[in-house]
């Protein structure tokens, strides 16, 4: 009973909370996992979109080639992983145009080896200038099943 009240915590909690300011200018930011539940080892997929529901096509500005951050965070408030760390971004101011209407898509994976049971938070920042987009999601780490 208690192992089921856990996974519709989990399920309930899983949804994606994008900002309300996303919505309230025109400019949509979701991420979504490939599964809420995972073993140590298991591959972790993060889908993300951006939505532009402005009647017009918008510009997107950044101040290098990173465009989005992911961090995912134990229950305790602890960065585990950085999608940034140990990468190399230039740091040319650039311009990307999104058509009303239009959808941005970006994927990204990480295997979680090393990482203990229980509850972790994953955020993603959509990094453009005056278009700063985040989204929340939670997920869980089991212990990896034995084979007999």
């Amino acid at each position: 009973m208690k192992r089921l009240i856990v996974v519709l915590m989990l399920i309930f909690l899983s949804f994606s909370f994008s900002t309300a300011a996303a919505e309230r200018y025109g400019l949509y930011f979701e991420a979504d996992l490939n599964k809420l539940i995972f073993e140590s080892g298991d591959q972790l997929e993060v889908s993300m979109l951006l939505i532009n529901s402005y009647e017009e096509k918008k510009l997107l500005e950044f101040s290098s080639s990173k465009l989005y951050e992911i961090t995912i965070t134990n229950r305790a408030g602890d960065i585990v992983y950085k999608w940034s760390d140990d990468m190399v971004f230039t740091q040319a101011f650039q311009e990307m145009s999104l058509e009303a209407g239009g959808i941005m898509e970006f994927s990204e994976s990480t295997l979680l080896s090393d990482y203990e049971p229980g509850i972790y938070f994953l955020r993603t920042e959509f990094l453009a200038e005056e278009h700063n987009r985040s989204s929340e999601s939670i997920f869980f780490v089991k212990t990896r099943s034995k084979l007999l």
